[in-house]
């Protein structure tokens, strides 16, 4: 019975121990963990001529993301502060894009971990951290 109940501990203990979106919801977070290993390469949003001109390398990502027109769809912005379901970025991570194919491409689709710290760095204004 004591083997049970250590059992049932250690699972409960356990479940949940994954990273906090919330702890993850900034910029030098998802730049490490998501947008450079993710976006960042040169044949995609890196090098010297990234897709779109969406640079998502480290040090040019606020200046090619927040309050910027989207390429591919008039009168969008890549990143509204504050609006993460009317940006672009989100709307393309998260699946819900309209004509706008998901990314990564030719990847799987970012963890829901990643993309809900997308969201909630997108609803805190989208800054520096």
């Amino acid at each position: 019975m004591r083997t049970v109940a250590a059992g049932v501990v250690l699972a409960v203990l356990f479940v949940g121990c994954g990273p906090d979106p919330k702890d993850r919801a900034k910029l030098s977070v998802l730049q490490k963990e998501v947008f450079t290993p993710s976006c960042a390469s040169s044949s995609c949003h890196g090098g010297a001529n990234p897709v779109e001109g969406l640079d998502l390398r480290e040090g040019k990502t606020l200046a090619s993301t927040v309050n910027v027109d989207s390429h591919l769809q008039t009168g969008t912005k890549r990143i509204v502060p504050g609006d993460a379901e009317n940006s672009l970025l989100f709307q393309v991570v998260s699946g819900t894009a309209t004509d706008v194919q998901r990314m990564p491409a030719n990847a799987p689709p970012l963890d829901d971990a990643d993309i809900e710290a997308i969201r909630l760095w997108i609803e805190a204004g989208a800054r520096v951290d």
